[in-house]
């Protein structure tokens, strides 16, 4: 494939994904950049492969590394102490707090559930089923308590949520931000593969 761009919205802002042989790249995120600002955008969250420049944009703020994952079958069944939540708004909102970079709140659009745990009737942890721009089922905002990290919770609310969403399609994606090498061995024992690494940041076109 010599180029591929494509923009969505994701959340408030325009994303902006560029996909494809490096060398072509930077002209195919310069193409997309003019007809954006043909349309009076002037900034949108810009995703590059790494080591990819793109001189027609100049990056803002804070830059992550992350990884696209899919699996269409799950190696591990969900234990039964997972279950969808149901007007537990409150306590998903309280336990997030504990993890500031998961993009996922209870009132976000896409979200079609979310699953958790309980210990002695504390939300203990949990994670989102949304669905991406293509409908295709994809996770978010799995999250586990510091006190009860290490037990396998996150892996149980992934295999749930996954369960989930491969009796609505052939596949489920996720994404995880590349420092998080614990979380790439949990999705990977569930029968993730890891397809596409990103950049990303706010940009200016």
């Amino acid at each position: 494939m010599g180029r591929s761009r494509s923009a969505t919205p994701r959340g408030d802002a325009l994303g902006l994904v560029a996909l494809g042989l490096p060398g072509s790249l930077a002209a195919a995120v310069a193409a997309a950049a003019a007809d954006l600002r043909a349309e009076g955008i002037g900034e949108v969250r810009l995703s590059l492969p790494p080591g990819v420049e793109a001189p027609a944009v100049m990056r803002i703020g804070e830059v992550n590394a992350w990884e696209w994952m899919w699996a269409d079958s799950l190696a591990l069944a969900p234990p039964a102490t997972v279950g969808w939540l149901e007007d537990s708004d409150g306590e998903i909102a309280d336990l997030l707090a504990h993890s500031p970079r998961a993009h996922a709140r209870p009132a976000d659009e896409g979200v079609r559930g979310w699953a958790g745990v309980r210990h002695d009737g504390l939300l203990v942890a949990a994670g989102a089923l949304c669905s991406a721009p293509s409908g295709t089922p994809h996770l978010r905002g799995i999250v586990t308590h510091p006190e009860r990290r290490g037990a396998g919770l996150g892996a149980a609310v992934t295999a749930y949520l996954t369960a989930a969403g491969l009796r609505d399609g052939p596949v489920v994606t996720l994404g995880m931000y590349s420092d998080n090498d614990v979380a790439r061995r949990l999705y990977h024992r569930l029968g993730y593969t890891s397809s596409h690494r990103w950049v990303s940041s706010r940009a200016t076109l």
